[in-house]
């Protein structure tokens, strides 16, 4: 089976654009500064991307023809080829975009406009931007990708991208999630379970706490790029990790409650042994986990299918979340989950878990860094939870030829 490696990653977010910007904020676990609160829901939190200059990134003449969504996935998209050593995607090059709700700020102006002046009111271009796969063909212009594309719903790019490459339909592919704002439906989470923690200065997302504190939506677009290791080697990239490993499992009955899983945490257990055996890894030699705690019901079940992964090494795994400092991703959680994780074992250490700062502690049998830690050579684990019950495991790599 053909060896598929990471070699580029990019991102847009509150925290700043580039793999950089991204590493120093999750080291430092602090929250950005930019925390707004959502119209017409003064009690919740949001962590958004502020002061956004597209044309810092993109030319100006697709800066006008695509909204905010498009622009922030074409940016990502941009950062994650050029920090694989592409100027311009090569010939056949795939792009896939996961996405919870894709370009939902223009969909919700559409039907504002429709339902104000009906069809005379709609203007045309901003139909074409509110259409699911907008951000997905503007990212293609920018980069210049001529292979297959998709738009897929949640985070399940990340893993088609791993099926293409290992299949040589391309010899790279730019796996981009993404997250933004979108006011009606964090009313509606909010609505069905206050899932969404209280605002604060930083917010107030503790994953693990006694008390759920809730989770608090993030925004973000962050590009990975996948692609062969004989291909990588072949024209010297540098190689952050192997991506070895993936599953994905459906927990039935969630929906949009997919912030109450089961506890027991069957449907992630079950993904994780499926994404351990496609890596030829054993549950102790994992090094390190990179978790989708989000301060909800969520992290218990991620806790007890570790417990059963790990077993009596549950202690001694150091285990992270980036939620505190990021927020909920959704759609993206994969890709940044993997993008976090590769940067990870590149660098030979681990963020520390942030929304910890006063010292609260827990019950729970996890080892959960609050300062960056040393990693050993040894397979990561990458768990993620999508909108609807998907839940997604993968297992990376340190690079080794």
């Amino acid at each position: 089976m053909e060896r598929v490696v990471i070699t580029g990653i990019g991102q847009v977010s509150a925290v700043g654009a580039g793999s950089s910007a991204l590493w120093d904020a999750l080291v430092s676990a602090r929250p950005p500064e930019q925390v707004c609160r959502f119209p017409g829901l003064g009690e919740y939190a949001a962590i958004r991307i502020a002061d956004w200059n597209a044309e810092a990134y993109l030319p100006f003449a697709l800066v006008r023809r695509a909204d905010f969504a498009a622009q922030v996935t074409a940016a990502a998209s941009v950062q994650a080829l050029a920090d694989a050593g592409y100027d311009r995607a090569p010939e056949g090059a795939g792009l896939l975009l996961g996405t919870a709700w894709s370009a939902r700020q223009s969909q919700e102006k559409v039907i504002e406009q429709y339902l104000r002046r009906g069809c005379k009111g709609v203007h045309p271009s901003d139909f074409a931007r509110a259409s699911f796969n907008a951000p997905l063909g503007i990212a293609a212009m920018a980069t210049g990708a001529t292979g297959f594309s998709s738009a897929l719903m949640c985070g399940t790019a990340l893993g088609y991208a791993v099926d293409a490459v290992r299949a040589g339909r391309a010899p790279l592919v730019c796996a981009v999630g993404l997250s933004v704002y979108a006011a009606s439906l964090h009313e509606a989470q909010a609505e069905m379970g206050g899932a969404a923690a209280a605002a604060g200065h930083p917010p107030s997302c503790r994953p693990w706490g006694k008390v759920p504190s809730g989770f608090v939506p993030g925004e973000i677009a962050v590009a990975v790029v996948v692609e062969s290791a004989a291909h990588a080697a072949a024209r010297g990239a540098r190689i952050y990790a192997e991506l070895c490993g993936y599953a994905t499992q459906l927990e039935h009955g969630l929906g949009l409650r997919w912030w109450s899983p089961d506890p027991e945490g069957a449907a992630l257990f079950r993904a994780t042994l499926r994404a351990l055996r496609e890596a030829g890894t054993e549950p102790a030699q994992i090094g390190a986990v990179f978790s989708t705690a989000n301060g909800t019901r969520v992290d218990q079940a991620e806790v007890s299918a570790l417990c059963r992964v790990l077993g009596d090494r549950v202690r001694k795994v150091p285990v992270t979340s980036v939620k505190p400092v990021l927020g909920e991703t959704y759609g993206a959680n994969d890709a940044l989950g993997a993008a976090v994780a590769a940067l990870a074992l590149h660098r030979h250490r681990m963020p520390p878990c942030g929304g910890r700062e006063n010292g609260e502690e827990t019950e729970i049998p996890l080892l959960i860094p609050d300062r960056a830690v040393e990693l050993p050579d040894a397979p990561a684990l990458v768990c993620c939870l999508d909108v609807g019950g998907v839940w997604n495991a993968f297992v990376l790599k340190p690079w080794t030829p």
